[in-house]
């Protein structure tokens, strides 16, 4: 049965909200960190991506949070490279399940 009135108005307003809201996933990084002495700060110093070494300008800003589309708890780092900002993850699963990521944009599937 096709809804009528608020009814349809409503579904009409989620079906355009699923439509617009693009979906992430996390893409897993080889990312060279140092940890200093005197504060314990994990500082990330570069990273690979397809193949490629670049290395992080600076470190913005670094707080644990959550990231904004997994809304996964993670440590989060505000970095520069090549005049782009980004954010970086780190996931801490303990015993040697830590982990840096990017949240990346999928490609929209039409199915």
């Amino acid at each position: 049965m096709v809804p009528f009135g608020y009814e349809r108005k409503q579904s009409e307003k989620e079906l355009a909200a699923k439509a617009q809201e693009p979906k992430y996933r996390r893409a897993y990084l080889d990312v060279t960190a140092f940890r200093r002495s005197s504060t314990g700060e994990l500082i990330p110093q570069s990273f690979q991506w397809e193949g490629r070494t670049y290395k992080i300008t600076k470190v913005l800003d670094s707080r644990n949070g959550q990231s904004f589309k997994e809304k996964i708890t993670a440590w989060r780092f505000y970095c520069t490279c090549r005049g782009k900002k980004f954010q970086l993850f780190f996931e801490d699963g303990g015993f040697g399940n830590q982990r840096f990521y990017i949240e990346v944009k999928e490609a929209p599937s039409y199915e």
